[in-house]
């Protein structure tokens, strides 16, 4: 990995991986939904939608032919932290790729009839996810977490803020946070970091840069638990459990992530054997962490049939108990190790993903940690680690639990009362 700063403070990054065909390039602008004030909420998402309507020097059409005429494909995502727009080309055709993508962010054309358009997708979008339990139930465990905060707002907004948005607003946020400073360059593939360097350096060394604004801080004020029980007629009741965790650049994140593949990240984990394997309660369980700059999140979710919400939770609650007071087995803890291991070096085969680890590493922490520094991390975890770890994050005091579903009172009375 190779790294370059622009005079500028534009960021770049590279992985030369000379085997490959392709090259996958990513523009990360360090902007996303918790940069936003209340009366703005979607409005990063909704910038990741209209550059997509039209530039000054090409039409929507044009911006897909561009890529797609020469076998690639183009995307983007918004984070909490960050907007990404990304393109995987064939390595001969990288310049038309960087092309694209400055074009895009930079000269969005931004048409009132587009805006207009873009508006009733976005508001379908937010329908959509309103009317998906699995996904919704995950919003509402982040309202538990970070309420009266952008990380607890659903990121594609309101109905009602999006319809607020407009050419003005999108352009004074744009020119708030789509500076220099604020942009990462992340490509990986087969080119050499000169060559992107000296690309990069015609495409944006004319960019001015601003002051980069700050985000409205994740503090844990959480003293008891938290309950959030949505009633709605489903087949299924799903469940998200979650508790506050370590921020990205805690030391001991690392340690966390392998606590996570050994609870319920794969098949082979402790919630899915038991939820699943042993008693059928769920098809779907697992779980998962989240990464902030100065928040985390450990969660758990499931989709369960609505009589058996409480056995599950039942479940869960003794796995949690179970893994602070016992002492995890050498032999699980290697194997949680190795599937670390395998996940990352596979995973970093692939050009897109390389890209992706090094985009998001740089723009939201400023430093890139090597394969081999991560690896090191994951060696020295012992079975000390994953209990001290497991007992500062699974406090009764700071558990969150959201659930939809058709839930009964006497249920949910049962649940708070007996079960957490």
């Amino acid at each position: 990995m190779k790294q370059t700063k622009l005079d500028n403070g534009l960021r770049i990054v590279s992985h030369f991986m000379p085997a490959r065909n392709s090259v996958s390039l990513g523009l990360w602008v360090s902007v996303g939904g918790r940069y936003e004030k209340e009366e703005e909420s979607g409005i990063s998402h909704f910038i990741e939608h209209i550059v997509f309507k039209g530039t000054k020097k090409r039409t929507c059409t044009q911006i897909k032919q561009a890529i797609e005429g020469v076998g690639g494909n183009l995307n983007a995502f918004t984070g909490e932290e960050f907007t990404t727009f990304l393109t995987k080309i064939p390595y001969r055709y990288f310049r038309r790729g960087l092309d694209v993508l400055s074009d895009m962010v930079l000269e969005p054309l931004l048409k009132e009839e587009d805006i207009q358009r873009e508006k009733i997708v976005i508001c379908e979008e937010i329908k959509m996810y309103l009317d998906l339990p699995m996904h919704y139930v995950h919003f509402l465990l982040s309202q538990l977490l970070w309420p009266n905060h952008p990380l607890g707002r659903f990121l594609a907004g309101s109905i009602e803020s999006v319809q607020k948005i407009d050419k003005e607003k999108i352009l004074q946020y744009h020119k708030r946070h789509y500076f220099p400073q604020n942009i990462v360059i992340a490509a990986a593939g087969n080119i050499e970091h000169k060559d992107i360097v000296e690309q990069c350096q015609e495409v944006f060394s004319n960019l001015q840069n601003k002051d980069k604004e700050s985000f409205l801080p994740a503090l844990d004020e959480q003293k008891k638990s938290q309950f959030n029980f949505f009633s709605k007629q489903t087949a299924q009741s799903h469940l998200c459990l979650g508790f506050p965790s370590f921020p990205r650049s805690h030391p001991q994140r690392y340690v966390l992530k392998i606590l996570d593949i050994i609870l319920g990240a794969n098949m082979s984990s402790r919630l899915y054997q038991e939820v699943r394997e042993k008693r059928g309660l769920a098809y779907e369980i697992g779980s998962q962490t989240q990464e902030f700059q100065d928040s985390g999140l450990f969660s758990i979710s499931a989709g369960v049939e609505n009589k058996n919400l409480e056995g599950t939770l039942k479940v869960i609650k003794d796995e949690l108990e179970r893994i602070k007071e016992e002492v995890a087995e050498e032999e699980e803890i290697e194997r949680a190790k190795e599937f670390f291991r395998g996940q990352l070096l596979l995973g970093l085969e692939s050009t897109n993903n390389y890209m992706l680890a090094m985009g998001e590493e740089l723009s939201s922490l400023d430093r890139l940690f090597s394969p081999e520094e991560i690896l090191k991390q994951i060696d020295r975890i012992d079975s000390r680690d994953l209990k001290e770890v497991s007992r500062q994050i699974f406090k009764r005091e700071k558990l969150n639990l959201a659930v939809i579903g058709d839930i009964q009172e006497k249920s949910i009375e049962r649940i708070k009362t007996n079960l957490f």
